[in-house]
């Protein structure tokens, strides 16, 4: 298995990934995009173990999810979104 940093990947994809995902087309821009996110801010920290914290990232991409959203505040005020 490759490694990256100190990390090796165990995870292989599912081959179904990308027809699970329902698709939205964005005006007349042709730009398909996916219905669901995963918004991953506050959905970590000390409340899951960091073994299922690494599981879920990848689980969540084989059910289709293809946009992982990052972003660490929205706002103001704190936690508007």
């Amino acid at each position: 298995m490759p490694a990256f940093g100190p990390f090796e990947t165990t995870h292989h994809a599912a081959e179904d990934r990308y027809t699970k995902q329902e698709y939205r087309r964005t005006g007349d821009s042709g730009l398909d995009l996916p219905a669901f996110s995963f918004g991953l801010w506050q959905k970590f920290g000390t409340d899951y173990p960091y073994e299922t914290q690494r599981e879920i990232v990848p689980h969540a991409f084989d059910l289709g999810i293809t946009h992982f959203d990052n972003a660490n505040r929205y706002g103001p005020p704190h936690r508007a979104a």
